[in-house]
């Protein structure tokens, strides 16, 4: 996985760690805001960016903002096989890839942006949160199942 695929990864996941993410070790508690990852030097250091972001590059915090920080989740139906996404009134239909083989669309939780994002402006502000990182971007110990799941 790239620096940039990292800090990608860790916006992905920046709604579930501000939510709160279950701790190894707690017993299942759920502590909001008070989470391992949360504390985590690379999520401290997005959160630094953040701040920065905002000024240096408007544009970019904006897609941030509409893309991670503020994204809305709808329910969709999503090909177990090649994650295609389609309306939900597919789940339990079948995803042809080949005239002999489908796979089952499932139902899941889709990330939308808040509202219309460019996708160039997303990755413009990825570059810019990679060009002003300082230290290594590391993904927490808590959220390494989800990297080997992708």
């Amino acid at each position: 996985m790239t620096r940039q695929e990292r800090i990608q990864f860790l916006l992905e996941h920046l709604a579930d760690v501000q939510a709160g993410v279950r701790d190894r070790g707690t017993g299942g508690d759920h502590i909001p805001l008070m989470c391992r990852s949360w504390n985590h030097p690379s999520y401290q250091e997005l959160e630094r960016l953040l701040v920065l972001i905002r000024s240096a590059a408007p544009r970019g915090y904006r897609a941030v903002v509409g893309m991670y920080v503020h994204p809305r989740f709808v329910r969709r139906a999503v090909c177990s096989r090649c994650g295609a996404v389609e309306p939900p009134e597919l789940v339990g239909e079948l995803h042809r890839h080949t005239a002999r083989s489908g796979f089952a669309f499932v139902a899941r939780m889709v990330r939308v942006p808040l509202y219309p994002v460019e996708q160039h402006e997303v990755d413009g502000a990825i570059g810019w949160f990679d060009e002003h990182w300082q230290g290594g971007v590391f993904v927490p110990d808590e959220l390494l199942p989800l990297v080997t799941a992708a």
